[in-house]
């Protein structure tokens, strides 16, 4: 979807999610502490999101030139002579 549906289409989603979560707290279907954890999860699940997206966060855990592969190492240490 382009730019210009992207925001109508948000402003429907967030007031679409609050009117549930409401809903199911009028009719006691859900205690107040599930509907607060489940909005805490999908914040948390955008931004993680929101990140990869941008590229936040996806540096190598290890520097590659610092230690050999793993095969090479291997093959140095189990080759037969010869």
């Amino acid at each position: 979807m382009g730019g210009r549906g992207r925001k109508p289409t948000a402003v429907v989603g967030f007031v679409f999610t609050l009117y549930i979560s409401f809903g199911v707290l009028a009719l006691n279907y859900h205690y107040p502490s599930d509907v607060l954890a489940g909005w805490l999860l999908a914040l948390g699940w955008y931004f993680a999101l929101l990140a990869l997206q941008r590229g936040v966060g996806l540096r190598p855990v290890l520097n590659r030139t610092s230690r050999p592969n793993a095969m090479e190492s291997y093959r140095e240490t189990h080759d037969a002579p010869g």
